[in-house]
């Protein structure tokens, strides 16, 4: 089935129109909801993500899923984190990572994130919103950000933004098959893991802590050896330090 694609001249968020569309529409196939001039788009934490307008990638795409439980969450969102990944690396020729747990980066700096927001019905995923912020054709940020960076400025080259985002929907048409008891998703998120196996600071409740990345697990925890021993961390406690 052919993806529909959904364009907005300009929109708040595409998550939040997403959302909306969705509560009232029964996509069977995969949908993607784009705009060049998104105003108010938000990253983890609730965090403003910055975008100069008809520069860069701002889009929703929904998959729709049969059968998948609420248990394969992680594995969910570590295959899409994967997918977005593998996607840059193969634009960029760069060496690409997950930032746990879902911001992209391209060697140390930050070329995207993903916020991931899966519908439930009966214990099941019926469908997975993923908004995508990807930084493209834009070479000036706000020096508020710590560490952006775009295709542009890694290859001087000019993108197509929509052939981008063509091409990042078929990336991202996800089956259940591909999720559900496929523990290589573990292995491979953890191979591609920002700073694994690196002592790095982070905050944790106020407080700055040090510890050496050691993997994520299955239930998604972020595992550090702290000088407490080994310690781990759910997504929204931990925080770190760039």
């Amino acid at each position: 089935m052919d993806t529909q694609y959904i364009y907005l001249s300009s929109i708040d968020s595409t998550n939040v129109f997403a959302t909306q569309w969705l509560s009232k529409s029964k996509p069977s196939g995969l949908s993607c909801i784009y705009t060049y001039n998104q105003t108010a788009g938000r990253g983890q934490f609730g965090r403003k993500w910055e975008s100069e307008s008809g520069k860069n990638i701002s889009c929703s795409i929904i998959i729709p899923f049969k059968g998948l439980s609420v248990k394969e969450q992680i594995m969910l969102n570590m295959s899409i984190a994967l997918r977005v990944r593998a996607y840059i690396a193969a634009l960029s020729k760069e060496t690409c990572y997950i930032k746990w747990p879902n911001d992209i980066y391209v060697n140390d700096k930050k070329i995207g994130g993903l916020l991931i927001q899966n519908i439930l019905a009966l214990k099941q995923i019926s469908h997975c919103i993923i908004g995508v912020g990807l930084n493209i054709n834009q070479t000036s940020f706000s020096k508020t950000i710590p560490n952006p960076i775009s295709l542009k400025q890694l290859s001087n080259n000019t993108y197509d933004l929509l052939d981008l985002i063509q091409g990042l929907s078929k990336q991202l048409n996800i089956k259940t098959e591909d999720v559900v008891a496929n523990y290589n998703i573990i292995e491979q998120y953890n191979q591609h893991l920002y700073k694994i196996g690196e002592e790095k600071k982070f905050v944790f409740k106020e407080q700055e802590i040090r510890g050496v990345i050691r993997e994520v697990d299955s239930k998604g925890h972020l595992i550090l050896m702290t000088d407490q021993g080994k310690e781990s961390f759910a997504f929204g406690d931990l925080k770190m330090i760039i």
